[in-house]
């Protein structure tokens, strides 16, 4: 799922990303390739995501900014060989295939309610002689439905061929997935470093913190603990390097702290994503980073409201590195951590 590669355009205001709306990718099925009778398939999407093609939306919801567009989606039937007859198509959501989705890529998407998305030209045709339906599937969510859609998991709208006549139906390319992934923002990226409010934790009440990453790095210099050294300088900077993959580093705080208003992260970057929790089960989006924060006078990420937490985690995406074993590596480059909490 974190591999799906994505066409993205942004809309102002509400970040809103998202795929195009026609056929990004022409590859047909192993049972359409070299077919000897009409199959009626769908191959529109962003790309093949584990045998099916799937749109991706990115939703950030950001206190005070209201979003301003919804999203829809066109997708026309296609038949693998011309026929002297026309070829009728009906589609319709099918929420029992969210769990299969679900369980295959370890995600928790959450089904779309029927009231916050219109689906419409549910019956297409393919024309006799053509290879390819005169209109086509369109799934609209308005931004009205769009801004109460707010649950971290996400959603997915799974859309299938459900009956054919006059071809044969395929049974690799049936079906075409909406996954809407949330973000709810809670970083003030605008916010100047000096306008934190709170205490910061100091050095001598995070001798019983832990970070850990989710694997191995590849090299590192130092290790996680000094992240709660009170080192500010590059001998007490923790810099781990993880080859082809993201990391995930998990810090233990060792209690519930409430009112945290800001986290001091000295060396977070740009795109780094935040999340929290109380019990290290249940956990909420903090936010994306927008920005550096490489000094120790602009190292305070800062909330829009505070939160109670007992562990945070950041995740560090692998980004293209032509020196890389696979030419992937995430990099981890962190001299402090704290919080700062107003109890």
């Amino acid at each position: 799922m974190k591999n799906i590669l994505k066409y993205l355009a942004s809309c102002a205001a509400l970040a809103i990303v998202a795929s195009a709306h026609v056929a990004c990718s022409e590859e047909e099925g192993a049972d359409i390739q070299g077919a000897t009778t009409p199959i009626v398939y769908l191959n529109s999407g962003m790309a093949s995501d584990l045998g099916y093609h799937t749109f991706v939306y990115s939703v950030t919801h950001t206190p005070g900014s209201a979003l301003t567009s919804g999203f829809e989606v066109k997708v026309p039937v296609k038949v693998s060989l011309k026929t002297t007859s026309e070829i009728r198509a009906t589609l319709s959501v099918d929420n029992s295939l969210i769990a299969s989705y679900n369980q295959a890529r370890d995600a928790s998407c959450k089904e779309v309610p029927q009231s916050s998305m219109q689906i419409e030209n549910t019956s297409l045709t393919i024309p006799a002689g053509t290879y390819i339906s005169t209109d086509s599937v369109k799934v609209t969510i308005p931004v009205e439905a769009l801004s109460t859609m707010k649950d971290d998991d996400g959603y997915l709208i799974p859309v299938k061929i459900s009956s054919v006549t006059g071809a044969v139906l395929s049974a690799t390319e049936n079906r075409f997935f909406i996954r809407i992934d949330i973000i709810n923002n809670n970083i003030n990226a605008s916010a100047a470093n000096n306008s934190v409010t709170g205490t910061m934790i100091a050095t001598a009440g995070k001798t019983t913190w832990v970070a850990t990453p989710d694997k191995a790095p590849t090299t590192q210099t130092n290790n996680a603990t000094m992240l709660f050294d009170g080192v500010t300088s590059t001998a007490g900077r923790w810099v781990g390097s993880f080859y082809d993959i993201s990391v995930t580093v998990t810090i233990d705080m060792q209690q519930v702290y409430n009112n945290i208003t800001a986290l001091y992260c000295y060396g977070a970057a740009s795109g780094w994503t935040f999340r929290y929790s109380s019990d290290g089960v249940t956990w909420k989006m903090l936010g994306v980073t927008t920005k550096a924060y490489n000094s120790t006078s602009a190292a305070n990420i800062i909330f829009y409201s505070p939160i109670s937490a007992r562990y945070v985690r950041f995740t560090v995406p692998a980004t293209a590195n032509a020196n890389t074993p696979g030419g992937m590596r995430s990099s981890v480059s962190v001299y402090e951590y704290s919080i700062y909490t107003t109890n």
